[in-house]
């Protein structure tokens, strides 16, 4: 079992904490493609480390796409994007213009979603 740091903005953050979101879903690079079944996460918010949490990773899954991933857990949508009504509304929290990541990263890497409790 590993932990992990990993920065968020301070919403996401809110919603894990309060139970609202139990999946967590990133771009698979860097310290994501080694996370595993078992290992903690240790959520803070990069200009406020008091404001943190430490979940369990209890099931770890990988797709294509950001699409793909909301598209087969679309009965999960509401514990992946609380505040989302729906895929389009989730895919622009992740995708520029308005989200956090490049289609061409999207493309290269895959998406990783981690089920946490």
């Amino acid at each position: 079992m590993t932990t992990y740091f990993v920065n968020m903005r301070e919403i996401p953050l809110l919603l894990i904490k309060n139970g609202e979101k139990t999946i967590e879903l990133r771009v698979n690079k860097g310290i994501f493609r080694a996370i595993k079944k078992g290992d903690k996460l240790w959520f803070s918010h990069h200009t406020d480390l008091l404001n943190n949490i430490e979940k369990d990773v209890i099931r770890v899954e990988k797709y294509k796409s950001f699409r793909e991933c909301l598209e087969t857990n679309i009965d999960k949508l509401n514990v992946i994007n609380p505040l989302s009504k729906s895929i389009e509304e989730s895919l622009d929290i992740y995708l520029k213009p308005r989200g956090i990541y490049t289609k061409e990263k999207e493309l290269r890497y895959g998406v990783v979603a981690f089920f946490l409790t």
